[in-house]
């Protein structure tokens, strides 16, 4: 038995609770693995996770967030995965049907885990995170429609999170990017992840109402929603594909079916939590071979537990550049 820390969200009369408690490895639910967790991240999902009565999220208190967590194996009833072995978790079910990664332990299935692929540290696989895995996931979809780079130009909704990431692959790919943002005063910063133009949500976003608009994009991922992505499927190419990653501004949005009907434009949605463990372990791969991203080396801020809580309200007020790294060793 292990007594270690633990970032819990609890109700306590009625109010939720966000507070360091400590914990002891006992109490943690079955499964093969026991992992010391060394490095975790607080990303999107965590974030949406977090709001009181927010409807993304399925949690009953008391519960651990951290959907993603980097580490070494302590205890193993797994042939695959044997003590010391560096480990990472994204998404399946952590930070929600067990206590995640904002916790020092976590113990989970081993059809859970991924080996830390030579290339990445643990910290460059949290400052990814299932943000950076649903980004390369989205731009794999667009690959395979075979809409090929060429200087070509993409649209991203979203410059945070995961469109902060799809900024630097598709650049990396060779790819035209112009991203749409919600926060003009990052403009540099995302300028230096590899855009080659920044618009405003208020220049980007048409409102006239029309079905059509100029075809300026072979394709485009979108992590706002909304008139974001309303605008995005009138504004690209006949066969592009958009990718869906989330849904920041808003979580519907009303559009036309002609731009779909008469360029013949696919929509695919991204869910790098649940998907299957094969898709998670193809993109984390590629981010840590071709897919290397150098902007991960300035990307990365690390904080304690201790200020988790801290940055769970900066993020979801204020806009944040670069990632939110949870150095468990602080």
């Amino acid at each position: 038995m292990s007594t270690f820390r633990s970032f819990v969200i609890k109700e306590n009369n009625g109010a939720i609770v966000k507070d360091v408690v400590l914990e002891n490895t006992e109490n943690l639910p079955a499964g093969d693995v026991l992992i010391k967790v060394m490095y975790s991240t607080i990303n999107s999902y965590d974030v949406l996770f977090s709001i009181e009565n927010t409807p993304f999220c399925n949690n009953t208190y008391p519960y651990v967030p951290g959907v993603d967590a980097a580490g070494i194996v302590v205890e193993s009833n797994s042939a695959n995965y044997r003590e010391g072995d560096e480990v990472l978790i994204f998404g399946s079910g952590l930070g929600q049907d067990v206590p995640g990664g904002f916790g020092q332990f976590v113990r989970v299935p081993e059809s859970w885990i991924v080996s830390l692929p030579t290339g990445l540290s643990m910290q460059d696989s949290m400052t990814l995170g299932s943000d950076g895995i649903a980004a390369a996931i989205a731009v794999m979809e667009i690959m395979a429609a075979g809409i090929q780079s060429n200087s070509k130009d993409v649209i991203i909704g979203g410059s945070s999170g995961i469109g902060a990431f799809a900024v630097s692959i598709l650049n990396l790919c060779g790819y035209n990017v112009t991203a749409v943002t919600k926060y003009m005063e990052c403009e540099d910063f995302i300028y230096e992840l590899g855009a080659k133009k920044v618009l405003s949500l208020d220049s980007f976003v048409d409102k006239s109402g029309k079905h059509l608009l100029e075809d300026k994009y072979v394709a485009g991922i979108d992590t706002l929603g909304g008139d974001v992505l309303n605008t995005m499927i009138r504004s690209v190419k006949g066969g592009s594909t958009i990718a869906v990653c989330g849904a920041v501004l808003s979580e519907t949005f009303t559009a036309s079916l002609l731009p779909l009907i008469l360029r013949g434009i696919n929509l695919v949605g991204i869910d790098s939590l649940r998907c299957s463990h094969s898709l998670k372990r193809e993109a984390l791969y590629k981010l840590a071979g071709d897919w290397y991203l150098k902007t991960l080396s300035f990307m990365c801020n690390e904080i304690s537990i201790f200020e988790i809580n801290e940055y769970l309200d900066k993020m979801n007020n204020n806009p944040i550049k670069g990632r939110i790294v949870i150095n468990h060793k602080l």
